[in-house]
């Protein structure tokens, strides 16, 4: 209770500031809805939270920041002269957790996070439901509530004892329960196959193809798609690391790869670059691949030069008069954008590497985020080509 007297002292002190009265009915208004709508807990909670600003405040000198600062104090006396004393031995309310979940999500780890909360002493009591996306209202549900991304886990109340190691983290939904953020990322949503894939236009993926340079065998089950940079130090880093090796080793005759332009903005010469790989396979398209592999290896670092390519080029066999005037034209400019806006609009790309793992025959596809090693493509081609 100390703190809750030296908070009132310390509004009452303030209130009488000169400016208050600019900002009394305001206050009033905005106070008075508040303290009908949330509960003791969560106002108990804003007190702790304003302290440190409390003994901060001396040294703030600015008029603005002062007068915000004594509006907030006058909101604060308005929650303390609630009894507060009076009800601070309520009963908790018993803790009900729903755990709306979607069997296609095979990464969602929602085990992982249900046995973390179940460790939890102040959760021994709790009662478990879980719910499916696919069973009867759950959508409406969600759609009701803006949840939009899966799992999903919801708390009947805020009330209850943890020491903020839950409660801090709990956002008020409309129908008055709570969700657990816990950075959940599963859109339902999506068009999505019974594996749980998404599912990508035809139309789009035959777009993709017929504007692009195919390696390995062009008629394979999986096509690796490789959103990718020249500049880029990560898609270097991919190229570099033995990914792409091993999987040329291992599933060649299963799977292709198609690279895909996205020339970063802050990158100076990005699409200068792409253009540049445009005007090889041009002159050769035999050497498409091969050459973006000589270029990845040599400029691994930040350290990429677009005449050290044409010079790159020219020890590969490609005319470099030729492969500038081509580059000079920006015949290969249009294409190269299209790329990259495909990407961002069909897959949601907005950095490299990020490569699209599909399946020729389903359409299904999955993606992955950056240089990650082999076993993760790996991994991912083997899911799919089940």
């Amino acid at each position: 209770m100390f703190c809750i007297i030296q908070f009132s002292f310390a509004a009452s002190l303030y209130r009488n500031e000169a400016k208050i009265e600019h900002y009394k009915n305001y206050i009033e208004q905005k106070a008075g809805d508040f303290i009908r709508e949330k509960t003791l807990w969560e106002k108990m909670d804003l007190l702790l939270k304003v302290q440190k600003v409390l003994l901060a405040y001396e040294s703030k000198t600015s008029v603005e920041w002062k007068q915000n600062f004594v509006s907030l104090l006058y909101a604060l006396e308005e929650y303390i002269e609630e009894s507060i004393s009076g009800k601070i031995n309520i009963k908790l309310e018993s803790i009900t957790i729903t755990v709306i979940d979607d069997l296609r999500c095979s990464d969602c780890e929602t085990w992982s996070m249900l046995d973390q909360l179940k460790n939890l002493s102040f959760l021994d009591d709790a009662q478990y439901i879980y719910r499916d996306f696919s069973e009867h209202g759950v959508s409406e549900y969600l759609e009701k509530n803006g949840i939009q991304k899966l799992p999903a886990i919801i708390f009947n109340t805020n009330n209850f004892d943890d020491g903020w190691q839950i409660s801090s983290y709990l956002q008020i939904l409309p129908d008055d329960t709570y969700s657990l953020a816990i950075g959940a990322s599963f859109d339902p949503y999506e068009q999505r196959s019974s594996r749980g894939f998404k599912i990508l236009d035809l139309g789009v993926l035959e777009d993709i193809k017929s504007n692009s340079y195919i390696s390995w065998n062009e008629n394979a089950e999986i096509s690796w798609i490789e959103y990718s940079d020249l500049e880029c130090p990560f898609c270097a880093r991919l190229h570099n690391n033995g990914t792409v090796k091993k999987i040329e080793e291992n599933f060649w005759s299963k799977l292709n790869i198609i690279f895909q332009h996205f020339p970063l903005s802050f990158h100076d010469e990005a699409l200068l670059a792409a253009q540049a790989i445009e005007c090889v396979g041009e002159q050769n398209k035999e050497l498409y691949y091969s050459i973006i592999d000589a270029s990845y290896n040599k400029y691994s670092n930040n350290n990429f030069s677009l005449i050290g390519f044409y010079n790159l080029a020219e020890e590969n066999a490609i005319d470099k008069t030729e492969l500038e005037t081509c580059v000079d034209s920006e015949k290969y400019e249009a294409r190269a954008l299209s790329q990259m806006s495909i990407g961002q609009s069909v897959f949601g790309i907005t950095w490299t590497p990020w490569s699209v793992i599909i399946n020729n025959i389903t359409w299904e596809y999955e993606i992955i985020w950056g240089a990650y090693p082999y076993d993760t493509f790996k991994e991912t081609i083997e899911k799919l080509l089940r």
